[in-house]
């Protein structure tokens, strides 16, 4: 449901080396996120959350993230306030330093400000989710050259 940049090698040979750029952490993502809170109260999210996801268990037929105490993935996202469309409302810059499934998604659910439009994390005000991949940074694999992609966000999620 996430929009924005999907990153894909145009040289298959190059497709095990740029996984490893992912796997290694040698990518920066940045996402931009318009977040609601869950009740109606001023949207405060931390500037950074670190903690383990695992499956949620309670949910049957769909592959649903928590945060765990035990047998989870680490997880790590840093978050920067933007703007404040609302005041329950809030236009976050968001980075995780890690690639979990639905990483993004559960640590603004879990943190009281799920994603706008994003049904299966109860955020659910707005027709689509409003997650999107802007920014990729990253070495080049087989010419080390700095790279850096650009999708800009829509509307909804641009500062103004």
């Amino acid at each position: 449901d996430t929009s924005g940049l999907v990153l894909l090698c145009k040289r298959p040979e190059l497709n095990a080396a740029v996984a490893a750029l992912f796997a290694e952490r040698r990518v920066q993502k940045t996402y931009r996120a318009k977040v609601r809170s869950a009740d109606e109260t001023p949207v405060d999210m931390p500037a950074r959350i670190e903690n383990f996801l695992g499956r949620d268990r309670s949910v049957a037929r769909q592959t649903r993230y928590t945060a765990v105490r035990s047998g989870g993935k680490k997880a790590i996202t840093a978050f920067r306030l933007l703007r404040r469309p609302e005041p329950d409302s809030a236009l976050l810059e968001v980075e995780p330093h890690t690639g979990r499934a639905h990483q993004i998604r559960v640590h603004c659910a879990e943190a009281g400000a799920p994603i706008d439009g994003d049904r299966f994390y109860a955020g659910a005000s707005a027709p689509r989710l409003l997650l999107h991949a802007w920014r990729l940074r990253f070495e080049h694999p087989a010419t080390g050259q700095a790279i850096e992609v650009l999708d800009p966000p829509p509307a909804l999620l641009r500062e103004v």
